[in-house]
């Protein structure tokens, strides 16, 4: 369970952390290699602002009660406006820059330099804002239990990883060639705006917001499920970069006459080299631990056989101590030569028992697994907090009646054996 909870903190702050260096990245290299360093203050003034924003703002959104799934639904959304807006400004900028770059680039104007700057501000506020909120929740829910404690040490390392990727990105693309840098870049960025836009669909379908359906749902659902996809494309696409320009090589220009300028030259050629060897090395590394992350979280996925049970009366009644370890326990019974799949899982608030049918409203009864303390919808992988089964709307499990007496879990049967939840189940088992 302690190695578990790592890799899932690991992967979360791993992931969301790369994001923000590669964008970083992109834009501070963009702007050296256009001549328009003096906007990077603005992105480091966005940046500083975000990251003390998400601290303080992921620590007061904990104690509120709303919809996440709207907030980042939303995010997400007008990040990926953002990062379109921004892929586009780049493309208008290097369509000309050999031009610039001929005549040694006049200056730009200041109103021009002052909007841009403020744009590239904004965006990256906007950006690391979002996924730190997101990091800081995750760690907020962590008590001082010994597996938080692992979850905590599997972010910081994440982090750690994620810096150390973006710092020698930024070292070893200095000499990229231009052509090459802008045509991965904008590869990397449109695949950023993919994902952002398919996930942010996904929050709000989840929510309610948007309206939805179990085919819909279908298709949103393998491209977020598999989201692990976009992450080692990306990071497939810098690391061919920076191998790419590494198998040219540099060496020290041949005007060069000074013994010391030659060393000189030498010792930046071996400066770059050096770390264009750290992002490949670290990059392998990087994916590594999510593909480990991704395999060690597969086996959680496999459809669990349910008990069968019998109906007494006209109950339902499971023994609270067999199902009290906070694990998810199938059940079902036969209805109508139709199996009606049910789980019961307990949850952290006192006395909360989650009983839920093996389905939902939207993606029907394709099913849930377990995840730390979240079940998974098998079909759109919408991440349910155990806490709040039983609650209704999105993909919530539709929720079943349950009270706890003389050590038994009661569940009136009532709910199970409706046609309509027969019907649900009956075309699972026709598939």
């Amino acid at each position: 369970m302690e190695v578990k909870a790592v890799l899932q903190a690991l992967t979360i702050t791993l992931r969301e952390g790369i994001e923000i260096a590669l964008l970083l990245v992109i834009i501070t290299a963009f702007l050296r290699k256009t001549g328009q360093e003096s906007l990077s203050r603005f992105v480091y003034i966005g940046l500083a602002s975000a990251l003390a924003a998400s601290l303080f703002g992921g620590l007061a959104l904990s104690t509120l009660q709303f919809n996440h799934d709207i907030m980042e639904g939303i995010l997400m959304l007008v990040a990926a406006a953002f990062v379109g807006s921004m892929t586009y400004w780049m493309w208008m900028q290097s369509r000309t820059l050999h031009k610039k770059i001929e005549g040694r680039m006049q200056a730009l104007t200041a109103s021009k330099a002052t909007s841009a700057g403020y744009g590239l501000m904004l965006f990256v506020f906007l950006l690391v804002a979002r996924e730190g909120l997101e990091m800081v929740l995750f760690l907020k829910a962590a008590s001082l239990s010994s597996e938080s404690a692992m979850m905590l040490l599997g972010g910081a390392v994440g982090l750690v990883l994620a810096a150390s990727f973006g710092v020698a990105l930024v070292k070893g693309t200095i000499r990229v060639d231009l052509r090459r840098f802008f045509s991965v870049t904008t590869a990397i960025l449109l695949l950023i705006v993919v994902q952002l836009l398919v996930s942010g669909l996904h929050e709000l379908s989840e929510a309610n917001v948007l309206p939805s359906s179990k085919a819909e749902m279908a298709v949103i659902g393998p491209i977020v499920r598999n989201d692990v996809f976009f992450f080692v494309v990306v990071m497939a696409l810098a690391m061919i970069m920076v191998i790419r320009s590494s198998r040219k090589g540099s060496r020290p220009e041949s005007t060069i006459q000074s013994k010391a300028e030659v060393r000189k030259a030498a010792y930046q050629v071996l400066r770059e080299t050096w770390w264009k060897r750290l992002v490949t090395a670290s990059g392998f590394v990087i994916i590594a631990c999510i593909t480990a992350a991704f395999v060690y979280s597969s086996g959680s996925k496999a459809m669990v056989k349910p008990q069968l049970v019998s109906i007494t009366g006209s109950e339902i009644q499971i023994p609270t101590a067999s199902v009290a370890d906070g694990a998810m326990h199938f059940f079902a019974i036969i209805e109508d030569g139709v199996e009606v799949r049910f789980f019961v899982i307990k949850g952290d608030k006192d006395g909360h028992w989650g009983t839920a049918l093996d389905a939902c409203e939207i993606c029907g009864s394709s099913g849930y697994y377990q995840d730390g303390r979240n079940v998974i919808c098998r079909n759109c992988v919408a991440p349910i907090a155990i806490n709040s089964i039983g609650q209704s709307g999105g993909c919530n499990p539709i929720g079943l009646p349950s009270r706890v007496e003389n050590g038994m879990l009661a569940i009136p049967a009532m709910r199970l054996t409706q046609s309509a939840t027969i019907a649900l189940f009956r075309t699972k088992s026709a598939s």
